[in-house]
């Protein structure tokens, strides 16, 4: 959707990247010169919180909203192997997340990359 009514999102979550690694953070050593734009022209979350010590955990709690304990996402201990009869785990089919909520407002998504 490219509308003067309705901004575009763009949301980037990146694997590794420290709070000062970018130019438009202060990064000095190299050039990041494309997103130093889309920084400088758009709206920037720069305070966050992270629940675990997981990636997965940060990105359902991005898509969905909720802490992943409560989806039964993470590192689950004790690892139960593949044959048990406890429902799978995951995002519940059906389950309202940011992209599902952007289309039916109207926006096409996608979720490219690590996933």
């Amino acid at each position: 959707m490219i509308s003067p009514d309705r901004p575009n999102i763009i949301f980037i979550v990146v694997d590794d990247c420290g709070y000062a690694d970018l130019g438009c953070t202060g990064q000095t050593g190299y050039r990041t010169p494309a997103l130093d734009r889309l920084a400088g022209e758009g709206v920037r979350f720069t305070q966050a919180y992270a629940n675990a010590p997981l990636c997965t955990n940060t990105r359902v709690a991005l898509i969905t909203g909720r802490y992943q304990y409560r989806l039964k996402l993470g590192l689950v201990e004790p690892l139960r192997p593949a044959n048990r009869d406890e429902p799978e785990m995951g995002i519940p089919p059906g389950f309202p997340t940011l992209p599902s909520l952007l289309r039916a407002a109207g926006y096409r998504t996608a979720l490219i990359g690590k996933w």
